[in-house]
């Protein structure tokens, strides 16, 4: 294998226990998937969640530079009082995996207009006792209504528990107080469309046998896994983007893992978010009047 173009220390330290994965292990997943993750987190404000000795130890979410980062990870945000986390590059991915990062979350928005958010994040995220089936019938309604709006949704498997419906937004058509409103309308809407399937409130109490539909992820510093980022539970498994054709091959969406990337990996040669950003469109009156809001847009 080739070396690593940044050191890791204590490379043999076992990260997953039920895999064995190590820190190397992870560093080296991170070098072989870069360029298909490159193109959705290195022009973007990052959080990691790091877990310098496993996920079954401590972690914790961070959104800013620790002692001892290089400075080729942050960068000067308006707005923001602390610089914030970046991955311009492979290197500077690799060093926040040196200090321990697992996984990388992205804002849904660019470095180059900040305060023009362009890629909203449905999460659907299943409470106790709902079936991985019918996560993967709520999604495709998910997608049938975004499609209905006007929008073209596409797909990510979540690696966590649950399936992320994401919508190309037009940049400029909206600012952030209009983004998250918009994904709020959007799952009230769709909410009342099929009742007793789902709930839009974050309450546990409420949440047993529903899927929980989260906006929360499309506010200003909000955050949504990146494609391909590992996610820090025992299976080490990867959130991935899948054509809509490939949902019912799914098993559960912890299937596609570090351990078994080659056998995934085809399905993402097809690079099945190849046409996302042509399928951008605006938010504008007419999306508004279809969510049932008479909303005047600038």
């Amino acid at each position: 294998m080739k070396d690593l173009a940044v050191k890791i220390s204590h490379p043999d330290k076992v990260l997953f226990e039920d895999s064995g994965i190590t820190k190397l292990g992870v560093a080296r997943y991170y070098d072989q998937i870069w360029e298909r993750m490159e193109p959705w987190i290195s022009d973007r404000p990052l959080a990691i969640v790091r877990c310098p000795d496993g996920p079954g130890k401590t972690c914790f979410f961070q959104k800013h530079k620790g002692p001892g980062m290089p400075d080729n990870v942050e960068v000067s945000v308006k707005g923001e009082e602390e610089p914030l986390l970046v991955a311009k590059d492979k290197n500077a991915l690799l060093s926040l995996v040196q200090f321990g990062a697992l996984e990388f979350h992205a804002w849904a928005s660019r470095f180059d207009s900040i305060e023009e958010p362009d890629l909203m994040t449905l999460d659907l995220d299943p409470g106790p006792g709902v079936k991985w089936s019918t996560v993967i019938e709520a999604a495709k309604v998910m997608a049938e209504y975004v499609r209905h709006l006007g929008f073209i949704p596409f797909l990510k498997i979540s690696g966590g528990k649950g399936v992320h419906v994401v919508v190309p937004i037009k940049r400029g058509s909206t600012d952030w107080t209009g983004f998250k409103e918009f994904a709020h309308a959007t799952v009230l809407s769709l909410d009342k469309m099929v009742p007793r399937q789902f709930v839009t409130v974050s309450s546990k109490a409420k949440r047993e046998g529903r899927i929980f539909l989260d906006y929360l992820r499309n506010g200003r510093g909000a955050t949504a896994i990146g494609p391909f980022s590992v996610r820090a539970n025992p299976e080490a498994s990867v959130a991935i983007p899948l054509d809509w054709g490939d949902l019912d091959s799914v098993d559960n969406p912890r299937q596609f893992t570090v351990e078994n990337v080659e056998t995934w990996l085809p399905l993402v040669h097809k690079n099945p978010w190849k046409d996302l950003w042509k399928s951008a469109r605006a938010i504008n009156e007419k999306s508004w009047k279809l969510v049932g809001f008479d909303r005047a847009v600038d």
